[in-house]
């Protein structure tokens, strides 16, 4: 089902809030329980055999740094049972992300300790590239790099190049470019590596689009890439010796691996499985098509 643009998140847009697509204020409860099952999963439950230490470690840091006897209303006798209340049923974000960063850097310890038993080291590093997935797939803008919790927009591609093309195509006229570009980025949550591609075509081409209808320049009916790209050129939006920048971009968006447009998102796949999408190929197309977008508008606003 397509991302429904509703009035209220158009209006925050226009008033220049929540431009991202990342949440960061709010821990959503959905990740809350599932970030406890991960360490579940990882050191048991009560009674079990895996090693209590990390809930003890956890816990007692987490009083001391809190000022409080206990993480939760009710007296617990395994920590990890007083852990579990905590993180499924707390509402301050400053506590949960506190506690989630401990808990990131313990589980990274404890996952290069080559004095721990190997099948926990490996359980150890499951969860952490668990939990990054888990993030992106609930939108939540944080991730786990070498034991510390990272906000995403402490990244550079992203706050250098992904932040300031949202916020310029939170302007009114690129409204369905932005659209696109926001559909885009929910795809990606979803791990949906084709459609990431069309919908970053679609906002590279939009953005173009939206750019020669606003300087009143002709552009042919149902106009592909390439001719968009030559009428940006040719008009003098952007010098002619970033012809091969925007040639390759539109190259990756239209051909991609598998070609996504002409073969999984345009047509069906009948007998043959249309091969997926490689991760690392979407994250760096939506970083490239944000920069490109960033380029375009910052470019087209300082004309004449």
């Amino acid at each position: 089902m397509p991302v429904v643009d509703l009035y209220s998140r158009r209006r925050q847009r226009e008033l220049g809030v929540n431009i991202d697509v990342y949440e960061y204020d709010i821990v959503p409860k959905k990740l809350q329980n599932q970030f406890m099952l991960i360490i579940q999963e990882v050191f048991g439950v009560y009674g079990s055999s895996y090693p209590e230490h990390f809930y003890e470690q956890i816990v007692d840091v987490l009083r001391k740094e809190f000022g409080e006897e206990s993480l939760c209303n009710k007296y617990r006798t395994f920590k990890g049972d007083e852990l579990r209340d905590f993180l499924v049923n707390e509402t301050s974000h400053e506590k949960l992300i506190d506690a989630i960063d401990l808990m990131l850097r313990i589980l990274t310890n404890f996952s290069k300790d080559e004095n721990a038993a190997v099948e926990l080291r490996q359980r150890c590093a499951d969860a952490l590239l668990e939990f990054n997935e888990r993030c992106r797939i609930s939108g939540f803008g944080y991730s786990c790099d070498e034991g510390r919790l990272i906000r995403i927009d402490s990244h550079v591609l992203h706050s250098q190049a992904v932040l300031p093309a949202l916020a310029l195509l939170a302007d009114p006229i690129f409204r369905n470019a932005n659209t696109e570009f926001r559909n885009a980025f929910e795809h990606w949550r979803h791990g949906k590596g084709s459609e990431v591609l069309v919908d970053c075509l679609k906002a590279f081409e939009s953005t173009m689009k939206i750019i020669a209808n606003e300087k009143g320049w002709t552009v042919p009916d149902k106009a592909t890439a390439k001719q968009l790209v030559d009428v940006m050129l040719n008009n003098n939006v952007v010098p002619a010796f970033y012809q091969s920048q925007l040639a390759g971009l539109r190259s990756v968006l239209e051909s991609g691996i598998p070609t996504p447009r002409n073969r999984a998102a345009g047509h069906g796949a009948g007998t043959n499985p249309t091969p997926e999408v490689p991760v690392e190929l979407v994250r760096y197309v939506l970083h490239l098509t944000a920069a490109t977008i960033l380029f375009l508008v910052d470019a087209y606003k300082a004309m004449p």
